[in-house]
């Protein structure tokens, strides 16, 4: 007659400890994915967006020799109006204030090299 209990049968601390691990990445995963992103992480992204956008805008405007506008999306002032590209890299227009769910920042419109900076970084 055969028993029930084998020496070897079981789970070893080794295996137990592994499918800890892999229980508690999969947790972490989970939490960061249902989690949304802070205003400040909004903030950021919203900014490399307008900057991509600009960077482009401003390059068209080099390659194609022509002059391309812009109409931003957060001005800081009422008056809203266009920032103009120019064909030799320079611009004019607007300074940028962004403000996602208390979190705020400005873009100035660098004329001269035709770039939005954040404020206080050239």
């Amino acid at each position: 007659m055969t028993s029930a209990f084998n020496s070897k049968s079981g789970v070893t601390l080794f295996e137990t400890l592994i499918a800890l691990t892999v229980v508690a990445l999969l947790f972490g995963v989970v939490t960061i994915s249902v989690r949304p992103p802070s205003p400040a992480m909004r903030l950021e992204r919203e900014i490399s967006s307008i900057l991509a956008e600009t960077s482009a805008l401003r390059l068209r405007a080099i390659r194609q020799d022509e002059t391309v506008r812009w109409r931003a999306r957060y001005p800081c002032e009422a008056q809203q109006s266009d920032t103009v590209f120019f064909s030799d890299g320079t611009a004019r227009g607007q300074d940028i204030c962004l403000d996602v769910d208390g979190a705020s920042d400005r873009l100035t419109l660098n004329s001269l090299i035709g770039r939005y900076v954040r404020e206080g970084t050239e």
